[in-house]
């Protein structure tokens, strides 16, 4: 119990009390102090606040994975040199999918830990300080950051403004979402894949903003920076850009959903934006494939 002195005897005083909540109740009294009272109070025990102890968050996989990779030269069970098996069989002996394993490898490759070599593999870099790359590489999987948590979010969020969308878009929408297609669909012609990326993030933006929702809106634009980060980019770059037939299938994709909301057809909408999702999963599978072919 915490007493307080008053400036004047005979003011109200306040004890201040943790109730059995937790929280401090207020009770107020008159008269003088009670300097007695005080001097055994400060004899009891103070409990620590519960509400001051934050609930424990199971580590991610992909923490973990990246935890155990990267002990591996902390311990000096590997050197720097040593090659990184195939995410195959990375992922059969983690017990854990590809994707947790390629976002592995990226965050480690972007920290420094690891390097790629193309046609070879993932190979344990030389470095002077592995414990701190490795903490630079979980630094980049905090749980808005991490691309799959994301694209699940996205997945989920996208497909159910279709209603609205075939509700509120008007003819100035379906013009500007039709003039980025086609920017779109010209960065892959050439492949001018920063060109192409900005022009599929400015795709979704305007979805969202024909909904005329500024929740969703702001929503939404929260979401497609997250598309953003050094980590995405970085898997987008390894394999995205090394099939691009894949990003050809996901442009299809996009001219299905604009199609659809040309016609204001919302079952027809909401599916294509489903299989758009879809599909961009199993893009990353299909790479992922390749990419054990290759360094298999």
């Amino acid at each position: 119990m915490h007493c307080f002195r008053n400036v004047a005897v005979g003011y109200p005083r306040i004890n201040r009390e943790l109730d059995n909540t937790g929280r401090h109740a207020v009770d107020w009294q008159g008269g003088q102090t009670n300097w007695g009272a005080c001097m055994a109070s400060s004899n009891q025990e103070h409990e620590v606040d519960l509400l001051l102890i934050p609930r424990i968050i199971p580590r991610s996989k992909v923490a973990v994975l990246i935890d155990t990779l990267g002990n591996l030269v902390i311990d000096g069970n590997a050197k720097p040199g040593d090659r990184i098996p195939p995410e195959r069989q990375l992922a059969e002996q983690a017990g854990v999918s590809r994707a947790i394993v390629r976002e592995a490898l990226s965050a480690l490759h972007l920290a420094g830990l690891v390097v790629r070599r193309e046609g070879s593999g993932n190979y344990f870099a030389a470095v002077d300080n592995p414990t701190i790359l490795k903490s630079r590489a979980l630094s980049l999987v905090g749980r808005d950051q991490d691309p799959y948590v994301v694209l699940d979010a996205r997945a989920a969020f996208e497909p159910s403004m279709s209603e609205l969308l075939v509700e509120n878009v008007t003819e100035d929408d379906l013009r500007d979402l039709t003039a980025t297609h086609n920017e779109l669909q010209a960065a892959l012609d050439k492949r001018e894949w920063d060109l192409y990326f900005q022009a599929d993030s400015n795709f979704h933006m305007g979805l969202a903003s024909a909904t005329h929702n500024p929740c969703l809106i702001r929503m939404q634009g929260y979401l497609t920076s997250r598309m953003f980060s050094a980590l995405w980019c970085d898997l987008r770059t390894t394999f995205y850009v090394t099939n691009p037939g894949s990003v050809s299938i996901s442009s299809h994709c996009h001219a299905e959903i604009l199609g659809a909301l040309r016609r204001f057809d919302m079952e027809d909408l909401q599916a294509s934006l489903d299989r758009h999702f879809v599909q961009l999963r199993s893009v990353l599978e299909l790479s992922s494939k390749i990419q054990d072919k290759s360094y298999g």
